[in-house]
């Protein structure tokens, strides 16, 4: 009985374990060790080979350090895409980011693809495609001495393609707060007018500050030409400036910058900003045809609202005060295949379930081809004609007779075998039904001794 009693002991656990391995997979967090490499041009990343089916993993915080290497010699990566399978630690002891101001970390980043010089150039920035899978950066400290316009301040310095479902966490960016411009925790400068738009999708950056004496934004600086949309923000805007040229905002800084198409949409803050010129809750400065839709802010938490509209065009300026415990997704009107409440706010719902490698699309389902029926043709059937006899005989015509003609019916081919189950539903299955066997046995064991 007693051996009895053991093995269904070790099954039970056995069958536990195969359970947490379907339902759990432990995040992997790589940090940063402050260097960045010698640029690699053959360098293959994590794996992939770039392409929207197959990206480049970044799989290490050295993957995301090489990419900025390479992106510094010129390297605009224009049609690549990238996807990040782990959480990334950039400073240790991040959870003190509030005072790096005055005590900064080890390693400073230098913004990807960065750019100095007045207005943005075509030939710079990052064109690429980035997919953060749920994943977190955190600790990122970023800050540039250089006054006047230097698009280097934050994870990357001008973005032109896309970020998406990627989190900042403790992030401190700072750019000379009393005579630089410019400075935002996911890109200094998003968009350029003369191209598509960059897109910044499903992102977050919380428990953050970002400092700049124009032109801050906690998730970037300025958008010249670009779409953000489900986005949030909490921590603080600092505006060094405080005459009728600051502008800063919870999210975006300056909006739509020399005439760009810029957009922020479905969108929340619980950023607070300090008293400057042009600073409000979503962004300071809304210009030339940008717009801002369904986004929100609790003004007791971000008490500043001087956000300054091109023509006063406030149709296109939709944003709504709305206390921080009446924000819930239906309240604020969200998505809710993408959001979803949380008692600080709605959250994203693709940080729940971090990817460790890019979803695979799924083919479209096979479709049964139409049985094509066989045509049959009725046979033609042509009378006898009768001459009537003359001095000759009569001349009969044989009829005519058509065979059908008979079409072979499509065969579809077989449908593809189904997926085999994951090895962890196996073993919770083998475990299950040994649980049963054994408890069998126990009982059998009880009446026979009796």
């Amino acid at each position: 009985m007693k051996k009895l009693s053991l093995i269904l002991a070790l099954t039970m656990i056995l069958s536990l374990f195969a359970v947490f391995t379907i339902s759990a997979e432990e995040v992997t967090v790589s940090v940063w060790d402050g260097v960045i490499p010698e640029a690699d041009t053959a360098y293959a990343f994590g794996g992939g080979d770039g392409t929207e089916d197959n990206p480049y993993l970044l799989s290490s915080a050295a993957d995301l350090a090489m990419l900025n290497a390479i992106a510094a010699t010129g390297e605009t990566f224009e049609g690549y895409y990238f996807f990040l399978t782990v959480d990334i630690t950039m400073n240790e002891g991040y959870e003190n980011s509030a005072n790096w101001g005055t005590t900064p970390p080890a390693n400073n980043w230098t913004g990807i693809a960065p750019f100095y010089g007045n207005g943005l150039k075509l030939t710079s920035g990052f064109r690429g495609h980035i997919n953060g899978g749920g994943h977190v950066i955190r600790g990122l400290y970023s800050k540039i001495d250089d006054e006047g316009h230097a698009y280097a301040a934050g994870l990357f310095g001008v973005l032109y393609g896309s970020v998406k479902n990627l989190g900042f966490e403790n992030c401190y960016v700072e750019h000379n707060t009393t005579a630089g411009i410019g400075a935002g925790i996911l890109a200094t400068a998003v968009g350029h007018k003369n191209l598509n738009s960059a897109e910044i999708e499903n992102c977050y950056a919380v428990n953050s500050t970002v400092k700049s004496w124009r032109w801050a934004g906690l998730i970037c600086g300025v958008a010249q030409q670009a779409d953000v949309v489900n986005c949030y923000t909490q921590g603080e805007v600092y505006v060094g400036r405080t005459d009728n040229e600051a502008d800063g905002g919870g999210i975006v800084g300056y909006l739509g910058m020399g005439g760009g198409m810029a957009t922020i949409e479905d969108s929340y803050t619980l950023a607070t900003i300090n008293e400057a010129g042009i600073t409000g809750p979503i962004t300071g400065l809304a210009d030339a045809v940008s717009t801002v839709a369904n986004c929100y802010y609790d003004s007791t938490i971000t008490t500043i609202n001087k956000t300054w509209v091109h023509n006063d065009a406030k149709s296109f300026y939709e944003i709504i005060d709305l206390s921080k415990d009446d924000m819930t997704v239906s309240n604020m009107d969200l998505d809710t295949e993408v959001w979803e409440d949380s008692d600080n706010g709605p959250i994203l719902t693709v940080f729940k379930n971090p990817m460790s490698e890019p979803p695979v699309t799924e083919a479209p389902p096979a479709t049964e081809p139409p049985a094509t029926q066989p045509v049959v043709t009725e046979p033609v059937i042509t009378e006898p004609t009768v001459t009537e006899p003359t001095d000759t005989e009569p001349v009969t015509t044989e009829p005519t007779v058509t065979e059908p003609a008979a079409t072979e019916p499509a065969v579809s081919e077989p449908a593809a075998e189904p997926a085999s189950a994951p090895i962890g539903l196996i073993i919770g299955i083998v475990a299950a039904v040994v649980v049963v066997v054994v408890i069998v046995i126990v009982i059998a064991s009880k009446k026979k001794a009796k």
